[in-house]
């Protein structure tokens, strides 16, 4: 496979050789007023993930609305059979007790994910996927690399994803960086990484 896959980013025009699934949802930001929820008629016949959407006490709307509209989320991507790109801003407790509030069948993708390597390995067997961004490759960045590192490859497959959310750096950027921490050659990389996509979606 000599494809690059950008889990979640904010760039508009596709770039060749990037897979970039479309999303769409309500992001916890926009929370500040009522709303109207989606419902699964209005979802857009070419997304393939809903979201983003999340929680963030930094900023957004009032708490028990930012979890009530996530909630609706949530419950939408079950009825969709649809995988969650997750926004989680100083929440990941929040989010790991909502996650086993209840026998969620959909896979949650923590995008831009920061947090320690214990964090990452309790949403890993949560069925939480820590997705990575720029932040890899900024200066004291020893926490995230050791997060990314603790979850690895299994069977082939990547046990996180890449992303370059709204950085303009480019994926391949982000691939010759874990690369370069897994001690795998770029094609193994590409290979684990889009095996990790099939998985997310061919379930």
């Amino acid at each position: 496979m000599d494809q690059f896959v950008d889990i979640h980013t904010h760039k508009s025009n596709a770039v060749e050789g990037v897979i970039t699934p479309r999303s769409f949802g309500i992001h916890p930001w926009l929370t500040v007023s009522e709303i109207t929820p989606i419902v699964a008629e209005s979802f857009p016949q070419d997304a393939l993930m809903v979201g983003e959407c999340g929680l963030d006490k930094c900023k957004g709307g009032e708490w028990e609305y930012q979890k009530t509209v996530f909630l609706q989320q949530l419950d939408l991507a079950e009825r969709l059979q649809k995988p969650v790109v997750v926004h989680c801003v100083r929440a990941i407790n929040e989010l790991l007790e909502l996650r086993k509030s209840r026998q969620w069948n959909q896979p949650w993708v923590f995008h831009g994910f920061r947090g320690n390597k214990q964090q990452a390995l309790q949403c890993q067997q949560m069925g939480i996927i820590c997705s990575f961004g720029e932040a890899l490759i900024q200066k004291n960045n020893s926490k995230i690399r050791e997060s990314l590192v603790s979850l690895g490859i299994g069977n082939g497959a990547a046990r996180f994803f890449l992303e370059t959310d709204d950085s303009p750096i480019a994926i391949q950027s982000l691939y010759d960086e874990v690369s370069s921490l897994l001690h795998l050659e770029l094609a193994q990389l590409k290979e684990a990484l889009f095996r990790a996509y099939h998985a997310l979606f061919n379930r």
